[in-house]
């Protein structure tokens, strides 16, 4: 993987709290956590630390005493569990990259070794100078990591990555079948499928998107755009969404709306899984980390019947239109080249075979024992498709919150997408200078 993320440590996450009575083979039997904004997610952490106790399982004894510090989200805790196998491992569930500087110069406790992070948190501690390349351990211990897990930053390993989430393209297989149609191998094919299934009159719509302004529109603008392979700032650190490609997203936004069940503009992400869900909808995007509710059989109508790709790309051939949002762990550079070595096997203690056994449905892992189903493979597909990782950056959340603030108004017909865009970077630029952003 390739990233430029800072910034908060960003939502959506792969990570949920679980729920019972899920079917055979989701992502994980639970309700993963929605796609919300970060305050919301982060809002409810709260802080325990304790040392846990060492059991019998250890296959690399650890005799060097590490500190661990996580998110209290519900996939560290087995990892947590497994990693006190081998003892000398004190780990706390309180951190938090957004708010941890204000603790310490580095934003890691003193005597912390390894932290969990996500895509907001990594570029956050590579500015602070708080976490040190990997390679060196990764190629020692590489044959118990996968290439996709690795989280390259300026050409180095800054992070491993051990679940992910993503948008992802769901579709009604059994009706597809029937009706002897072929899933879509670019958004072109989305039309080609609205008119045959209206001809066939097989369902309502042919497919639904949530498009609300705010958050859940900017999103899908910012993953469609970063799947094209260009850059969202210059070298100058200004933004360069204003243009033909971003114009060219919007107004296929716009297209994609008119395919959907009433009030696209007013749907928040959970209202792709109800028109799935509900039969209003032969297919949609949503995220992931809430399909398996589309198997649960006392609330869905379409159970057992939903297939997964990654969202189509913009044109063929491209990558996947959608972005990749990961949970992972850090070193921190204050560890010693001992304290470093004991962290990285410790915490890959924490990920082995055991631990993805009694907890494989806490989160779409990406260890190489983990084997994707039909929920999950599409997130692995995507990933391994070549979909870029969300850089949610701090001009990236600056940027975002421009577009989303007027992108109602060019949905609403009030503004043209080239005034829009160049409201939104004039919006940015204001914005990132008053902040005092690097370049401006």
């Amino acid at each position: 993987m390739d990233n430029t993320a800072s910034g908060g440590d960003s939502c959506p996450s792969s990570y949920s709290n679980r729920v019972s009575g899920m079917a055979a083979g989701p992502v994980r039997a639970s309700r993963f956590r929605s796609i919300m904004s970060c305050t919301a997610v982060l809002a409810g952490i709260a802080a325990a630390t304790f040392a846990l106790p060492a059991c019998a399982r250890c296959v690399t004894p650890n005799n060097v005493a590490v500190k661990a510090a996580f998110p209290d989200y519900g996939l560290w805790r087995p990892v947590a569990k497994a990693m006190s196998e081998c003892g000398n491992v004190e780990t706390s569930f309180d951190f938090d990259a957004t708010t941890a500087f204000s603790q310490s110069d580095s934003g890691i406790g003193k005597g912390t070794q390894i932290v969990g992070i996500s895509n907001g948190g990594l570029s956050r501690l590579m500015a602070q100078d708080a976490i040190r390349p990997l390679n060196d351990l990764v190629e020692k211990y590489k044959s118990r990591l996968n290439e996709r897990q690795f989280v390259r930053a300026g050409g180095k390993i800054m992070a491993i990555a051990v679940a992910a989430n993503a948008q992802v393209y769901a579709y009604h297989g059994q009706l597809f079948r029937r009706s002897q149609l072929q899933p879509p191998k670019s958004q072109a094919d989305l039309f080609v499928l609205d008119k045959k299934i209206s001809e066939q009159q097989a369902v309502d719509h042919s497919f639904s998107i949530a498009l609300k302004p705010g958050w859940t529109a900017s999103d899908l603008f910012l993953e469609m755009f970063l799947s094209t392979g260009k850059p969202l700032f210059n070298e100058e650190n200004k933004p360069v969404v204003a243009g033909e490609t971003g114009e060219m997203i919007l107004a296929q936004l716009k297209k994609l709306a008119e395919l959907s069940p009433p009030d696209p503009f007013e749907k928040e992400n959970s209202a792709v899984l109800q028109d799935l869900m509900r039969g209003r909808a032969a297919s949609g995007i949503l995220w992931a980390s809430s399909t398996p509710s589309l198997d649960k059989e006392d609330v869905s109508r379409v159970a057992g019947r939903m297939e997964f790709l990654p969202v189509p790309p913009m044109a063929p051939g491209g990558k996947p239109a959608a972005a990749v949002w990961w949970d992972g762990f850090a070193i921190a550079k204050s560890a010693s080249p001992a304290e470093a070595e004991a962290a990285f096997k410790t915490i890959l203690e924490g990920l082995d075979s055991e631990m993805l056994e009694s907890a494989r449905f806490e989160a779409i892992w990406l260890m190489p024992e983990y084997e994707p189903v039909r929920l999950t493979k599409a997130v692995i597909e995507t990933i391994d498709a070549g979909a870029v990782l969300f850089p949610a950056t701090r001009q990236v959340e600056i940027l975002q919150g421009a577009l989303g603030e007027h992108i109602g108004d060019y949905f609403s017909g009030k503004t043209e997408a080239a005034a829009f865009l160049a409201q939104a970077e004039a919006d940015y630029l204001r914005i990132a200078r008053e902040r005092g952003l690097p370049g401006l």
